[in-house]
C-alpha cells in the first residue's frame, strides 16, 4: 500500500529529526544533521522510483534544508535542488520546479562558473521546464546559451550538445511556426548522438521519430522513411 510506504518514511523522517534536535542541542544526538539529510535524500529517491513524487518533493526539500544549515551554498546543495527540480517537474509542479533549479544556478555561478557542464545542465533543465509551461520564447534563451557555452568549454560534451539539441528543437516543435528550426535541431543532435550512442540506440530512435512528425507537415515519403528507420532502431537496440 502506498499510504503504508508514506507513513513508515513519515515515521523516519520524525525520529531522525529528534535526533538532529538532539544533536544541535549538545552531545547526546547520535544522528548529524549531513546524516539525517543523506537519509531523506535516499528516501525521496525511493519514492521517486515508485512514482510518488509529491511525497518525494517533501522529503527532499526537508534534506536540502538540513545540508545548507550545515554547509551553506555549496556544490552539494546545489544537485540537491537539482534533483529536487526534477521531481517537482515530474508531479506536474513546474513552478516549484522552476525555483528549485533557478536556486540551484545560482550557487552553481559562484561555485562552478558558467562555462562549466554543471551549469550547462541546469540552464538546459530551466529551458525544460519552460517549454513545458509554454514560455516557450525564454526557453530558447536557455538552451541557445547552453549551446554558447558548449562550444567553448572543452569538446568532450557531444553527448549534451546533442541532447540541448534535441531539447531547443522539441521547443521549437511544440512552438508552432518554427518547424524548419525543429527539424534542422533535430537532424544536428542525430549527427552529434549517433557519433557518441551508436546507430542502434533509444535515443537515435526517439531522434528519428521527431524528425519523422515535423517532415509529416511537409514530406510524407521522408516522414515514413524516419519512422520506419526509427523502428528498425528500436528491433536492433
Amino acid at each position: 500500500e502506498e499510504s503504508d510506504v508514506i507513513t513508515t518514511f513519515e515515521h523516519l523522517e520524525s525520529v531522525l529529526m529528534e535526533e538532529v534536535a538532539r544533536e544541535v542541542g549538545g552531545p547526546n544526538g547520535r544522528c548529524t544533521t549531513l546524516e539525517a539529510g543523506r537519509c531523506l535524500h535516499e528516501i525521496s529517491l525511493s519514492l521517486a522510483k515508485l512514482g510518488l513524487f509529491k511525497s518525494a518533493t517533501k522529503f527532499c526539500n526537508t534534506c536540502i534544508k538540513l545540508v545548507e544549515s550545515n554547509l551553506g551554498p555549496s556544490e552539494l546543495v546545489a544537485a540537491l535542488l537539482y534533483n529536487s527540480s526534477m521531481i517537482h517537474a515530474e508531479a506536474n509542479e513546474f513552478g516549484a520546479a522552476e525555483e528549485k533549479i533557478s536556486e540551484c544556478m545560482k550557487i552553481r555561478v559562484k561555485t562552478s562558473g558558467q562555462e562549466n557542464i554543471l551549469y550547462v545542465r541546469s540552464l538546459c533543465l530551466l529551458g525544460d521546464i519552460l517549454s513545458t509551461m509554454s514560455d516557450y520564447a525564454t526557453a530558447q534563451t536557455c538552451f541557445d546559451k547552453a549551446i554558447g557555452i558548449l562550444k567553448i568549454i572543452p569538446p568532450r560534451y557531444h553527448l549534451d550538445f546533442g541532447i540541448v539539441l534535441y531539447k531547443l528543437g522539441r521547443n521549437q516543435h511544440r512552438r508552432g511556426g518554427y518547424l524548419d528550426d525543429a527539424l534542422q535541431c533535430y537532424e544536428e543532435a542525430h549527427e552529434f548522438e549517433k557519433v557518441e550512442l551508436g546507430d542502434s540506440h533509444s535515443f537515435i530512435a526517439s531522434l528519428l521519430t521527431k524528425k519523422g512528425e515535423v517532415l509529416l507537415q511537409s514530406d510524407v515519403d521522408q516522414a515514413i522513411q524516419n519512422f520506419e528507420d526509427a523502428l528498425e532502431v528500436l528491433n536492433d537496440a
